[in-house]
């Protein structure tokens, strides 16, 4: 919690970059060269405690690393975490569902799950959806658009009837409400193709009563993001990536934020930090001390990013997206994150286990 605020963050992911875990050699040390820079050092504070080493930063994530920079090193109460379906790259999706249940064994109470699917295979991606329902309880799939299928990289489209609307089809039967696909940020040389936003308006029209979450929405192709949360109470924003620049780049963030509250899309607006990309303590910081420049209210008629508005922001949205009361749940937490007093030092876990 922060300033009376409550804090979901809507992505945590635990990564395992190991080159072992590469179904590439090659692929895997091209891809370890550029991840670094490309996310961990443009979203942290450089110069800080909270940026991380190359070489921690491309360490296997253990979960008391992601659990303590998550709920003892800053003031988020509850975490999504997100598995990556990257498998046609990396053996086990590069964010494994295994750490994240390590993770929830840590802090039973605060974890959320979103599962992942290599969707090329439908048949195989149906029975997946049932066994980690079963098993882990998610309330959301994550999807990419793009991956290795065949021995070629294969861009996935949320409107393919054939391959993606059978898999939303059985979401929508399990009782699945969300459905997260990876957007706008890319890294690396990949098409920009699969990264736009073109395949989503006939999906959303198809399968209106579940929620899309377009992930690191607003890095790129506002304008389209902004319609389409405008057009559709359906979309939702999830703010991974874009939440740096609240206080990297508050300009920029001004130019992310101000159209969705100015389009009245301020319901559908979801915090998250995408911890371990980045230390997410700076950005829950930044965001709660973020105020809307007032050049920008007066010369674009940007609304002011008000408390209640950041309240949305930082829980209640993804908590009524999901149906469920956000201070009961945290309020009902008892463990060893409850009432700590003083946050600790930026990644504490990781540096003493080193």
């Amino acid at each position: 919690m922060i300033d009376g605020m409550y804090v979901i963050d809507g992505v945590a992911h635990g990564y395992n970059w190991d080159i072992s875990n590469f179904r590439s050699t090659r692929v895997g040390e091209k891809f370890r060269e550029i991840v670094y820079p490309h996310i961990h050092e443009m979203i942290s504070p450089l110069g800080t405690d909270f940026v991380m080493t190359k070489d921690e930063f491309l360490r296997t994530c253990s979960p008391e690393t992601l659990v303590n920079c998550l709920f003892a090193e800053s003031q988020t109460d509850l975490a999504v975490y997100h598995e990556v379906p990257l498998f046609g790259f990396v053996n086990d999706g590069g964010s494994p569902m295994s750490i994240g249940e390590a993770a929830a064994e840590i802090a039973s109470q605060r974890f959320l799950f979103y599962g992942a699917v290599r969707p090329y295979d439908t048949a195989n991606a149906i029975d997946r959806i049932d066994e980690q329902l079963e098993n882990t309880g998610i309330l959301g799939l994550k999807l990419y658009p793009n991956d290795v299928w065949e021995g070629k990289v294969t861009r996935l489209r949320l409107d393919d009837e054939e391959i993606t609307f059978p898999i939303l089809q059985h979401a929508v039967d399990r009782g699945i409400k969300t459905v997260a696909i990876h957007k706008a940020w890319i890294f690396g040389p990949s098409p920009i193709e699969p990264f736009k936003l073109d395949d989503l308006e006939r999906a959303i029209l198809s399968f209106k009563n579940l929620n899309f979450e377009i992930v690191h929405g607003g890095w790129a192709f506002v304008e389209e993001t902004v319609m389409l949360a405008q057009n559709f109470s359906n979309v939702y924003i999830n703010l991974e990536g874009p939440s740096a620049f609240a206080g990297l780049a508050p300009e920029r963030f001004a130019h992310i934020i101000g159209p969705l509250l100015r389009s009245g899309a301020e319901d559908q607006i979801i915090w998250a930090t995408g911890a371990m990309a980045a230390h997410p303590r700076p950005m829950v910081e930044a965001l709660a001390a973020f105020v809307m420049p007032e050049h920008l209210v007066q010369g674009y008629g940007y609304p002011e990013l008000t408390m209640e508005r950041k309240a949305k922001i930082l829980g209640e949205n993804f908590a009524r997206m999901h149906g469920f009361d956000l201070a009961d749940r945290v309020n009902a937490i008892d463990d060893q994150f409850t009432g700590l007093g003083k946050l600790a030092a930026p990644w504490s876990a990781l540096r003493q286990a080193a």
